[in-house]
């Protein structure tokens, strides 16, 4: 058997190597390289457009157009100057139409039909905003339950919003923007021409309140003191807005997930929201801490009563005794 010198492993060893290398390079190529069938990254909002395709698109300036309301005001108290969109003439629909979010199914189907048509709609931001030199393009779902209907919105590059922002638009729909998305895919989306754009609250956007009922009873147990402040009623959830204190010289345990809601045989639990704004409770309350939450369930009859039981606040000093903190809410 023939034996091999020191140098001749070596040139083996580096021959191998470099075709070990040469195949991870193919493997490489065929798996990510664009137009192979390999893995692909997703993109879970799929029907947004291009976020930077947004900004870079924006009409030109046109500086005879006459200014819009301000949206924000400056630091300086004065209002901003910008360049809005150019100005179109208004479709034959636009005059008798006066777009809500109730309607706005009409402009994402087809937005050129009603150009300078008014708007007042409702939203919430799911992208990080684009800001130009003179506009700031955002992205929002218009739908109630603020997970579809995109909506491309421009303003004035003062405008401060950010991706999660709710938010209230004024302004005339100016065209059926096409765009791509993650995949390279066409899609049209009605762009607006704001005016005017308010942050609100998430209620406003998703679930405004159909009945509000002030209560403002505190319950005190050895300084853990929780007072509920007023219960809203809306088509969608009944929300309870609280207030916990603590007064006591230990820690606190309070935990939104213990409490429930009773309406005659009916019980209901705690809905978990997920990024709706809501302050959380600290896990372990310190001494002197007060903090402030919404409990969020589903939607009950709007008459009658409601029992709110939340038993599971306690101090951690588990020679007190606590009851189950509740509170009786009349409809009426």
């Amino acid at each position: 058997m023939t034996t091999l010198t020191r140098t001749q492993w070596v040139i083996l060893a580096a021959l191998t190597a470099s075709v070990m290398l040469v195949c991870i390079c193919l493997v490489i190529g065929l798996v990510f390289l664009p137009g192979s069938t390999g893995p692909q990254s997703t993109d879970v909002a799929l029907e947004t457009t291009n976020a930077a395709l947004v900004a870079t698109k924006l009409p030109p300036r046109l500086t005879a157009t006459p200014q819009p309301t301000a949206i924000q005001k400056s630091t300086s108290g004065s209002p901003p100057t910008w360049t809005p969109l150019p100005a179109i003439a208004p479709s034959a629909q636009s005059s008798s139409t006066k777009f809500t979010n109730d309607n706005w199914g009409l402009a994402l189907t087809g937005a050129n039909s009603y150009k300078g048509a008014s708007v007042l709609v409702y939203g919430k931001i799911f992208l990080d905003p684009q800001v130009s030199s003179d506009n700031i393009a955002f992205q929002m779902y218009t739908n109630s339950d603020a997970t579809s209907g995109n909506t491309i919105v421009v303003g004035p590059s003062t405008l401060r919003v950010k991706q999660g922002d709710y938010v209230r638009v004024e302004g005339k729909i100016y065209d059926m923007f096409e765009g791509t998305n993650a995949f390279g895919a066409t899609l049209s989306v009605p762009r607006i021409a704001a005016t005017k754009v308010d942050i609100v609250s998430r209620e406003q956007v998703v679930a405004p309140a159909t009945k509000t009922i002030a209560i403002t009873k505190a319950i005190n147990q050895s300084g853990l003191v929780i007072t509920l402040e007023r219960v809203e009623l809306a088509n969608q959830e009944t929300r309870f807005y609280v207030k916990v204190e603590n007064q006591s010289t230990e820690k606190a345990s309070v935990y939104t997930f213990d409490a429930a809601l009773l309406q005659g045989t009916k019980q209901l639990k705690t809905k978990m929201i997920f990024d709706s704004g809501y302050p959380d409770l600290p896990s372990d309350m310190l001494p002197g801490v007060e903090a402030e939450t919404v409990l969020v369930f589903d939607a009950v009859q709007p008459s009658g009563s409601l029992k709110f039981i939340w038993d599971g606040p306690r101090l951690q000093n588990y020679s007190l005794n606590f009851k189950p903190y509740q509170w009786d809410v009349s409809l009426k």
